[in-house]
């Protein structure tokens, strides 16, 4: 049922009543009420009995008597007793007791007006069809009187006069015919083989390399050599630091007779096994060879560029041709920083110190512990910078400066993403400042951390402030396009 209308602000008169009403199909609007003008006490006639509520009956404190002042109103198959406020009632009008002549009821007629001859309803608070005749023409089960309004808006499918068929006590489902109308149309030609072939789950010689294959190893071909190359922690290399190279190779050709070599780039120190300049041996279809190979590149006399490639190549004996397999490893970006300077109760982000007055990489200042510092190289070999060693684990405020180095002028994005807080300046120029404590969500191409640049060709320097709360400071620095690509010539992998 609806709420009960404002009575301050009576609704609109219902249209009057009809004077006489058909059985068979009744006023729409006077349809769901029970609408009478009866003294209390005294039911309609052809009423329903009223429904037992206990919050109305009289061991619960309802009321005891028909003389006490109830609306029974009826809407669908429910009755609903209240107690409503003493009202003059007006004929066509929605109230519900008239405190003279005691009448109840939702919609009210005039006195001379008869009581309309209301249907019984059904469950479903539509007036309930006269029974029909069954020797009347076209009567039949499954048509429903004319009168007869579908429930939801659609006729539902009609129930069957017949006695239906035993439930089968079995828990096997049926199985369905090939044949059947359900049955899948078989192909009209085979379909396309698998190029690769399928693995041979009981070869332990297939299975065993793909449960021990390192995260961090690249794998290559060389004309019959399956060439991995595991690069330890990461395939990043940066200056001073010590890496190494460990290779497995697999034969899955003929024999091989010859040398095996490692290419670098130019001012690269590179250690080979003792053994491996001599002739090496191969056996066919399945021989192995391991080698490391220890690397390092010294600042100053070598170069390490964005990307960098190493090669293993293969000489065989007599008139072979040589086989090679390329690998790519990325240089580690190159920073400088200086800290820590005290942070106390947050005021360190809006704090300036002297770095950002003379950022000159020769200078020197003076640290939370009243110690003299100055600009200290570093390389981080991932985009997410492990800043705890410059903030000693402590809370503090810490600078960084590096160079982008950009072929040509370009619209960049760029994200400094942290769980703290953040300055950025490019080119002497402040183009993001953000303070807010939340998860650390390392993204590339956007984000709250993000800020719109435009690159200049060859050098851009890039300066930040790290700000550090009780916890530990986590910190990500990416560059990418405008739509969040990122851009593979674009690097800080020198000094």
């Amino acid at each position: 049922l609806p709420f009960a209308p404002d009575f301050d602000d009576a609704p609109a008169p219902l249209p009057p009543a009809p004077e006489t009403s058909s059985p068979s199909q009744p006023d729409a609007a006077h349809v769901g009420f029970a609408s009478a003008e009866l003294p209390i006490g005294q039911d309609a006639p052809n009423a329903p009995a009223p429904l037992a509520s206990p919050s109305l009956s009289p061991a619960n404190g309802g009321p005891s008597s028909p003389a006490s002042n109830n609306l029974t109103a009826l809407a669908g198959d429910a009755l609903f007793s209240v107690n409503p406020p003493e009202l003059d009632l007006r004929p066509g009008t929605l109230a519900p007791i008239d405190p003279e002549t005691e009448t109840i009821g939702a919609v009210v007629f005039p006195a001379s007006a008869p009581m309309p001859d209301f249907p019984p309803l059904n469950a479903v608070g539509q007036p309930a069809p006269e029974a029909a005749d069954p020797n009347a023409p076209g009567a039949n089960a499954s048509n429903p009187p004319p009168n007869a309004r579908p429930l939801f808006g659609f006729a539902p499918q009609p129930v069957s006069e017949t006695a239906p068929d035993p439930l089968p006590m079995t828990t096997r489902p049926e199985p369905i015919s090939p044949n059947g109308p359900d049955a899948p149309a078989a192909p009209v030609a085979p379909v396309a083989p698998d190029p690769l072939g399928a693995i041979a789950w009981a070869d332990s010689a297939q299975i065993k390399p793909l449960l021990v294959t390192p995260p961090n190893a690249l794998v290559g071909q060389a004309g019959a050599f399956s060439v991995v190359m595991d690069t330890g922690d990461a395939p990043v290399l940066g200056y001073n630091q010590p890496k190494t190279l460990s290779f497995s190779v697999v034969n899955r050709g003929e024999a091989f007779n010859g040398r095996i070599q490692l290419l670098v780039p130019p001012g690269w120190q590179i250690s080979a096994p003792p053994a491996l300049g001599q002739r090496q041996y191969i056996a066919a279809r399945s021989g192995i060879l391991r080698a490391d190979f220890h690397l390092r590149v010294p600042e100053g006399a070598a170069r390490i560029d964005i990307a960098n490639a190493v090669t293993l190549r293969f000489i065989p004996d007599g008139q072979g041709p040589m086989s090679e397999a390329e690998f790519l490893l990325l240089g580690a970006s190159c920073w400088r920083t200086v800290g820590t300077f005290a942070n106390f109760d947050g005021e360190g982000f809006d704090r300036s110190y002297l770095p950002e007055d003379r950022p000159g990489l020769g200078e020197t200042y003076v640290s939370r512990s009243m110690q003299t510092i100055g600009w200290e190289k570093r390389v981080f070999t991932e985009s997410v910078l492990d800043l705890e060693p410059v903030f000693k684990a402590s809370p503090g405020v810490c600078y960084g400066q590096t160079t982008l180095r950009s072929p040509t002028d370009r619209e960049a994005r760029l994200v400094a993403n942290t769980n703290y807080a953040v300055k950025v300046w490019l080119n002497g120029a402040l183009i993001l400042r953000r303070f807010n404590r939340e998860t650390f969500r390392p993204l590339l191409g956007g984000g709250p951390w993000a800020t719109d640049v435009t690159l200049r060709a060859g050098e851009n320097a890039l300066m930040l402030k790290w700000v550090r709360g009780t916890e530990p400071y986590q910190f990500s620095l990416t560059v990418s396009d405008r739509l969040g690509r990122g851009l593979p010539d674009v690097g800080n992998t020198a000094w």
